[in-house]
């Protein structure tokens, strides 16, 4: 029996998109979600503030250790735009 079970999310775990490259030996992890998806499950974001947090990868081995420390979540404004 297969550890994940593959198909497209849908409802709330469809709420993250995410993509990964690999490049000059490390990885770099874009990843977006609406500031308020309208599921009660998912916290709402507010871009005046700063969230502390930290982002776990999963890679198919079963380990669960692959964790980034504290990391910040700050919505930094754009010039000409709020």
């Amino acid at each position: 029996m297969p550890q994940y079970v593959t198909g497209n999310p849908n409802g709330s775990t469809a709420d993250v998109r995410a993509k990964g490259a690999w490049a000059n030996g490390r990885w770099t992890l874009e990843f977006e979600r609406r500031l308020h998806t309208g599921h009660p499950d998912d916290g709402s974001f507010n871009t005046k503030r700063v969230y502390k947090m930290a982002l776990a990868a999963f890679d198919r081995t079963g380990e669960m250790d692959k964790a980034s420390g504290l990391v910040e979540l700050n919505f930094a404004q754009t010039r000409g735009r709020k």
